[in-house]
């Protein structure tokens, strides 16, 4: 009888699955990424928000670092747009795009959401925020009241804050992952 464990389910960021290298194992051990800090991970564990519905069977999700489908091949899919989830699986390679083969896709809540973004800023050790963007709070608060439920228009918040380094903040927050895009032009807050 064969012993098998299965692989701790690693907290990531979207971004990492995505810059990594897929390496496909012909033998026993499952397929696994290479991550560019050189883990070899074979479980993910991401948190996002669904920003659409894609095929049946997926979703795409986005952690305001990246964008990955999550896909059912068994059951269905019953999370809307905008909805937090919370994402375990394995991470797969079709032609040159990744996503995950979700074991695990459930709604959490938002409060979730932001213990997870603390707790890979504290894994990642981020780089501190630079001067000129000192007013994040700000553009995030202006971000919020501007969003009626469909993400909040980049000329809108611009208008708003009247701010000549609104650009670099919003790309900024955008590479934090405090914020993410719903469609072009369209931003809200994570």
């Amino acid at each position: 009888m064969v012993d098998f464990k299965r692989a701790v389910a690693k907290k990531i960021r979207i971004s990492e699955i995505l810059e990594s290298k897929y390496v496909r194992d012909d033998g026993d051990a499952p397929s696994y990424i290479l991550t560019p800090s050189g883990d070899a991970v074979s479980r993910v564990n991401v948190v996002g928000v669904v920003i659409e519905q894609g095929e049946a069977g997926s979703v795409i999700i986005d952690d305001g670092s990246g964008r990955i489908s999550a896909r059912v091949f068994s059951g269905i899919i019953k999370n809307a747009i905008g909805d937090f989830v919370l994402v375990i699986g394995r991470p797969r390679e079709f032609g040159n795009d990744k996503y995950i083969s979700a074991e695990i896709l459930k709604t959490v809540s938002k409060d979730w959401a932001d213990l997870r973004k603390k707790e890979l800023v504290s894994i990642q050790k981020t780089v501190p925020v630079a001067k000129e963007t000192r007013n994040t709070d700000f553009v995030i608060n202006v971000i919020r009241n501007l969003d009626k439920g469909d993400g909040a228009s980049y000329d809108e918040i611009v208008k708003a804050t009247k701010d000549p380094a609104i650009e670099k903040t919003v790309s900024m927050l955008l590479e934090q992952g405090m914020i993410f895009q719903v469609k072009p032009g369209k931003l809200k807050v994570l």
